[in-house]
């Protein structure tokens, strides 16, 4: 019930939806965010660019969920 009362509940006020195509980046670590996203279907990949290029998964978050400041807190304080 609740991802359905939560998508339900956006679309009944009207709030405006981003489609994102896929391998696109939806923030950048150290960029301030002030917005808060509902992933309503599909998957986000948190990751991190290490220092000789490659790159490092630390999560993989399938929609419904909510993202945005509590994820980059999580990506920032990981060991």
């Amino acid at each position: 019930m609740g991802s359905n009362y939560l998508t339900k509940f956006l679309e009944e006020k009207e709030v405006p939806t981003i489609t994102k195509k896929r391998h696109t980046y939806l923030t950048y670590y150290g960029l301030e965010q002030q917005d808060t996203y509902v992933l309503k279907e599909g998957v986000i990949k948190t990751s991190i660019i290490l220092r000789d290029g490659r790159e490092f998964n630390i999560s993989y978050i399938k929609g419904p969920d909510i993202i945005g400041y509590l994820n980059s807190c999580r990506v920032e304080h990981s060991p």
